[in-house]
């Protein structure tokens, strides 16, 4: 028993020690631009959810899990298919009441025009008076509390577009470290959250006139043409698109954009104040906060509903433990095709899902059996609300296998505009995960020429499909080398792709992997 007992701890030794020595070659560029390019392709018109091309994009990416050997990441199969809805507006109108009761007709303000329901995804009949609250922003880390002492339960509350003041922070960067502030807490998902909260019937936000033009009454929401990161105008038409949501989302506050000439109305100030304050940052310049001229506020509107499936392909290396799981991911979905142009989405997010498979055949290669297993994702349905991440970690069954880390890949293969050395990478991790921070910083100084890193934290949500598994307060590891005028547009195609770049990314990721899979077992 003692021989036996004694050969059992060499053995149990003899395996930590070749774990803590894993040997993984990082991908090469062969891994990764064959399927980014086709995924890229015109042939799959852009990947959008539901459509036709994304179950050819699915039926394309479980062929190279199967031909790199991967084995079912979803029990005895690979797809995980899920319900989506789509909302489509059937009709909106908004009115006012005047402080002597007299009501304005609709037909004063015309959807499209001045005012825009955002679509979906229950009907909406709302008859409210009118609070202002700023920006609608709570962020206790930058001193911002846009609610402090103000009463707005029963009411609807009206908030400007945009973004305070931050001190140092520039107002096209709200999110930067000198902020040191959350980018979840800015965005309006968050805005709306606080607003319910605060028991709010509905919020209405003041918007310029060309992004309200960038919104259509008709077919629900529309993409801007431009993104906020960028200083250029995109020379293609807006993209129209509708509000998607799970079967299973609960309803949200209704949200209105209004024009500034309405809002000045509203307000009973003049239109310039609102560039003013966007300017600035500074909602006092617009109004202090309160019930403004004692308005009341009518919204209605009707939607119709369509439902349509998603699927997430999932693969997977199995791991010497089972029941702890890292989750490796990237979406594979676009914005499909609009307006006769196709939307190819070579950076956003062909790179992702080529760097993710890239990472599986790099494992594969090495015959090395990782200490946990390794499942790799590619989620559908990203650009309509992170619908196949979320699905999936709704659904995952967490007394059967503990997630431990998600790898996320989005926009890997270009570079920000103002990146003139093309070296700047952006990794996005959970607040308080200290020990991944120190990780980059140290794993990247291996690197033959080490990335300029930007290193971010997330306290919950957030812009990609990371932000599923951070709100269930899981590690994350989120890569993204930066926007560039081509994002969100057809000018995102595969001929501009740094490849150097999206193998030097890579390569970094998988020295990350390796270390975190090293320590766990140690």
């Amino acid at each position: 028993m003692r021989k036996f007992l004694l050969l059992t701890l060499t053995g149990c030794l003899w395996s930590v020690a070749l774990f803590s020595q894993i040997q993984v070659t990082a991908p090469v560029k062969q891994d990764f631009t064959g399927p980014m390019g086709f995924l890229s392709s015109g042939w799959m018109q852009g990947r959008e959810a539901g459509s036709r091309e994304s179950f050819m994009a699915a039926d394309y990416l479980l062929s190279q899990m199967l031909q790199l050997g991967l084995q079912p990441g979803n029990g005895a199969g690979y797809f995980q298919d899920f319900d989506i809805v789509r909302y489509q507006s059937a009709g909106s109108s908004l009115r006012i009441a005047t402080p002597d009761g007299k009501s304005l007709s609709e037909r004063s303000f015309v959807p499209g025009r001045d005012f825009v329901m955002d679509a979906g995804p229950s009907d909406i009949s709302v008859r409210a008076p009118l609070v202002f609250a700023g920006y609608g922003i709570v962020a206790p880390e930058a001193g911002i509390d846009d609610y402090h002492k103000l009463k707005v339960e029963g009411s609807v509350v009206l908030i400007l577009d945009g973004f305070p003041s931050l001190g140092k922070s520039s107002l096209a960067d709200p999110a930067s470290a000198e902020a040191g502030i959350d980018e979840s807490l800015l965005s309006l998902k968050s805005r709306r959250n606080q607003a319910f909260s605060h028991g709010a019937k509905a919020l209405i936000v003041i918007c310029s006139d060309k992004k309200l033009a960038e919104y259509s009454a008709e077919s629900g929401n529309q993409v801007p043409e431009t993104s906020a990161f960028l200083s250029s105008p995109s020379p293609y038409p807006a993209y129209t698109d509708h509000l998607w949501a799970l079967p299973d989302d609960q309803p949200e506050i209704p949200v209105c954009y209004i024009s500034q000439r309405l809002a000045a109305l509203l307000m009973g100030s003049d239109i310039a104040v609102f560039a003013e304050a966007e300017k600035t940052g500074d909602a006092r310049k617009v109004d202090s906060p309160g019930p403004i001229n004692n308005w009341q506020i009518h919204l209605s509107a009707t939607f119709q509903e369509e439902r349509l499936r998603g699927r997430n392909v999932l693969g997977l290396i199995r791991g010497a433990d089972t029941s702890r799981v890292v989750v490796i991911g990237a979406h594979y979905d676009h914005l499909g095709e609009r307006n006769g142009f196709i939307y190819n989405g070579s950076d956003d997010n062909a790179s992702g899902v080529a760097g993710m498979l890239a990472l599986a055949a790099a494992w594969k290669r090495s015959g090395v059996q990782p200490p946990v297993n390794l499942l790799f994702a590619a989620w559908a349905g990203e650009e309509k609300g992170h619908l196949g991440s979320r699905y999936f970690v709704n659904d995952h069954d967490f007394k059967k296998s503990g997630i431990l880390l998600n790898l996320n890949f989005d926009m890997i293969s270009r570079s920000d505009e103002t990146d003139t050395s093309r070296n700047i990478l952006s990794i996005g991790m959970l607040k308080g995960t200290n020990d991944l921070r120190e990780m980059a910083i140290r794993e990247n100084r291996y690197l033959s020429r080490p990335f300029n890193l930007d290193l971010w934290e997330t306290t919950g949500g957030g812009g990609s499909d990371y932000a599923a598994f951070s709100l269930k307060k899981i590690p994350v590891m989120s890569f993204f080398t930066g926007f560039h005028r081509d994002y969100h547009t057809p000018g995102d195609v595969f001929t501009k792709a740094d490849h150097d770049k999206m193998e030097a990314v890579l390569q970094l990721a998988n020295r990350m992997l390796v270390a975190y899979l090293s320590e766990i077992i140690r």
